[in-house]
């Protein structure tokens, strides 16, 4: 019930009481296992995640292949789950949206870390910030799934991709970094 209230009218729009409703429970029971609102939005997002048939495993042996995991990844989870990409258009409607991110391990903002951590080991260029490669990947990997000006189809969609992770590398990349996978 959540999550449909959650879809049709965003974190804003939807309220407990009507979740509630819809669920016929008590709106008692609903915080008693959830305590807020931001947390039954989580759960709902790591649910949608739980039941995705791709797990994001990093290669951090060369940014090639990083890039690659995080770019196939990403594409995966919007092409097969189009709920989370509108939870996510909702989220990035709340004044609330850094609180409504979560702490999933598959989450865009646990893989600073990453980044940082390639930084440090010479495989990607350290004169850029972490946060705006972050930013890049993020945002350059939303733009197929989270409009309908230009539709894609699912060739375009990957050759979108490959393009992504050419700029990625040629951008970010240390140049001479041993790169296996290419």
């Amino acid at each position: 019930a959540a999550k449909e209230q959650f879809l049709a009218k965003g974190f804003e729009g939807a309220s407990i009481s009507h979740i509630a409703k819809s669920a016929d429970v008590n709106t008692n029971l609903i915080f008693h296992h959830f305590a807020n609102k931001e947390n039954l939005w989580i759960n709902i997002k790591e649910e949608t995640l739980r039941s995705q048939n791709t797990a994001l495993k990093s290669d951090l042996s060369s940014a090639r292949a990083y890039f690659n995991d995080i770019l196939n990844y990403r594409f995966d989870l919007h092409d097969q789950n189009p709920n989370w990409v509108r939870l996510i258009q909702w989220q990035q409607l709340t004044e609330k949206e850094s609180e409504l991110i979560g702490s999933d391990p598959s989450s865009p903002s646990q893989w600073l870390n990453e980044i940082k951590h390639l930084q440090e080991a010479g495989k990607i260029k350290r004169n850029v910030m972490a946060e705006h490669i972050l930013l890049f990947i993020v945002f350059s990997t939303h733009a197929p799934f989270m409009q309908q000006v230009i539709p894609l189809t699912q060739e375009q969609k990957q050759n979108y991709k490959m393009m992504l992770l050419e700029v990625c590398c040629s951008q970010f990349m240390v140049p001479g970094d041993v790169d296996d996978k290419k």
